[in-house]
């Protein structure tokens, strides 16, 4: 996938109107030295009433390590109004986050990618 932009595309075009569209900055709140990989194209929508996060990263590599390092807990967790998870589906080098629930990912992961995994995000740990 090439860009938060064309996810967000891909997702409309599988059924999920992403409307209020805007960009999402992963590196907010965030020390400058603590993120060792180019930040991922981001942006952010509501589908269903449900905040959703689109993050492109440059390659699998580093959304894996955004991953193990625990960047993707802080950032969705930080912006996620109080919830305890996120659901997310990933491919290989994307991820797409949402507060509303795995049945939201359920109807667009085959579209995308067959392949995607499902991956919940917990926020207990999250200050």
């Amino acid at each position: 996938m090439g860009s938060a932009a064309e996810l967000q595309s891909r997702l409309q075009d599988a059924g999920l109107p992403c409307t209020e569209s805007k960009p999402f900055d992963p590196s907010a709140d965030m020390p400058p030295d603590a993120i060792d990989y180019p930040l991922p194209d981001s942006r952010q929508c509501i589908a269903n009433r449900e905040r959703v996060v689109i993050l492109v990263y440059r390659n699998q590599e580093d959304r894996a390590r955004a991953m193990s390092m625990g960047h993707i807990n802080f950032d969705l967790c930080r912006a996620g109004d109080g919830v305890d998870h996120w659901d997310s589906i990933a491919g290989s080098n994307w991820r797409i986050a949402t507060t509303a629930g795995p049945d939201l990912l359920d109807a667009v992961q085959p579209v995308l990618d067959p392949q995607a995994a499902l991956e919940p995000i917990s926020c207990q740990f999250v200050d």
